[in-house]
């Protein structure tokens, strides 16, 4: 899913950042739930299954939520389909 999300001045590194859109690729992938997730320890941490709902509590930015709402309403429908 492509999505452009209006990005607020903010400071990154020091510096002031001003308003500005960000184009913004989510991809989802749906796994196995009975499988153990894999991760690389050095590039990675707390890699788990989390339930759509459960994922929401754990996005730090507001503006995203409603992305991946998106995202995963999108997997829920697929689901539906024959």
């Amino acid at each position: 899913m492509l999505d452009v999300i209006h990005v607020t001045n903010h400071l990154k590194k020091g510096k002031v950042v001003g308003d500005h859109l960000h184009l913004n690729v989510t991809y989802l992938l749906v796994g196995d739930e009975s499988q153990t997730p894999q991760h690389k320890p050095d590039e990675n941490s707390g890699v788990r299954w989390f339930t759509f709902d459960d994922a929401l509590e754990h996005v730090s930015e507001a503006r995203m939520k409603p992305v991946y709402r998106k995202a995963f309403d999108a997997i829920e429908s697929l689901k539906k389909r024959p």
